[in-house]
């Protein structure tokens, strides 16, 4: 069965992006002028977003990329290398998980086997982190529990590179 294609580039986004240039800043490598591109973003928004997804569905660079001298804007190129980069983190992982901007969700432990699995999961982690030499601040990790359960509770100590990961009953999140 052909894997889902991941759509992470979006025409509103792209549009968005360009709608908010500042038209005081200088051109680019391109000599278009933010003004130009600004007023035209309606008209401009589908070929960036069709190139950009292209790039990341085919893991290649455009040839022309490749050879110009390209300065997207810092949003802009920011999301697309940290798209680029974490593409591979959920490679070796078990767990259902949930990719988001500054974290992940596991979905559900409901055995000790489970508590196994997202420790292996949290191990693999950690490799891939030194791989990329971009390790976790495990001091800034926490585990919360979410469950209606009153007794029976599983309970385990989760470690990210040697180092326990704290238990938190506090969430800054919106669960939807």
């Amino acid at each position: 069965m052909a894997a889902a294609r991941l759509q992470l580039v979006h025409n509103a986004g792209m549009y968005k992006l360009l709608s908010q240039l500042n038209q005081r800043k200088a051109c680019g490598p391109d000599n278009n002028p933010a003004v130009f591109l600004k007023s035209c973003a309606l008209e401009l928004t589908n070929m960036p977003s069709f190139i950009i997804q292209q790039s990341l569905d085919t893991q290649t660079l455009p040839l022309d990329w490749r050879k110009a001298f390209v300065t997207p804007s810092r949003h802009v190129l920011g999301l697309l290398l940290f798209l680029v980069f974490i593409n591979d983190i959920v490679t070796d992982i078990s767990s259902p998980i949930g990719l988001f901007a500054d974290g992940l969700l596991y979905w559900e432990v409901r055995s000790l086997s489970d508590c196994h699995i997202l420790q292996r999961d949290l191990d693999m982690l950690v490799q891939w982190s030194k791989t990329w030499s971009m390790e976790f601040n495990v001091k800034k990790s926490n585990i919360i529990s979410i469950t209606n359960a009153t007794s029976n509770k599983i309970h385990h100590q989760y470690t990210m590179d040697g180092e326990p990961v704290c238990p938190t009953d506090t969430c800054m999140c919106t669960l939807v």
